[in-house]
């Protein structure tokens, strides 16, 4: 078997053809299995060469294949081993998260951004990753409203003055993007998007 061809294979047993990622449980799943398989290749289970590029395939899954800051928040909450990471796309501008459905349900309208305050801002990204941990595996990441939650957050700490205008709008654009991206990982696109361009079929 090629080197190409065992990739495949092993990133098929890594997500199952039939898996879904579109709830917060579907997510965490995800998360969790970077996180195991990141301990079988260092405790040698997994070659390193074959695990080096399986790795890359996992986290392509993660990140939709972009680079930059969605890795980066990927990857912090894969160290972590916490979902709640996630919560740092809240600042990313809303083009660095439209084709990753999984950061683009944390981060909030780019509107809203302008108009608050850095220190709210942030103060709102601690709120978001301690809400994150409570909310049940079972919701589905299209359910879930960022901007709703953000509204919420300012009535809260500012006497029922908050924004609005943003809330409701993502929903759609989360369902879609959830099935493109499964559709893509179905079809094998993001696991050969993340393989070397040196491995060779046979």
């Amino acid at each position: 078997m090629s080197g190409m061809k065992m990739i495949m294979e092993n990133w098929k047993g890594f997500l199952k053809e039939d898996e879904t990622i579109d709830t917060f449980g579907e997510l965490k799943k995800l998360i969790s299995d970077i996180v195991n398989l990141k301990r079988k290749i260092e405790m040698g289970k997994i070659a390193k060469d074959q695990g080096a590029d399986l790795l890359k395939t996992s986290l392509n899954t993660a990140t939709a294949g972009l680079a930059g800051q969605a890795t980066a928040i990927f990857n912090a909450a894969i160290a972590a081993k916490d979902l709640a990471k996630l919560a740092l796309a809240a600042k990313l501008p809303d083009e660095q998260t439209a084709q990753n459905p999984y950061l683009h349900a944390f981060n909030i309208d780019d509107n809203y951004s302008k108009i608050l305050d850095d220190r709210i801002e942030n103060a709102f990204i601690n709120y978001l990753s301690d809400t994150l941990k409570g909310i049940p595996d079972t919701t589905p990441l299209a359910e879930f409203d960022i901007n709703k939650v953000l509204e919420g957050y300012l009535q809260q700490k500012f006497n029922t003055r908050s924004v609005a205008g943003g809330a409701g709008k993502k929903a759609k654009e989360i369902q879609q993007g959830i099935a493109k991206h499964t559709a893509l990982r179905k079809s094998g696109e993001l696991a050969k998007g993340a393989v070397s361009a040196t491995a060779t079929a046979e």
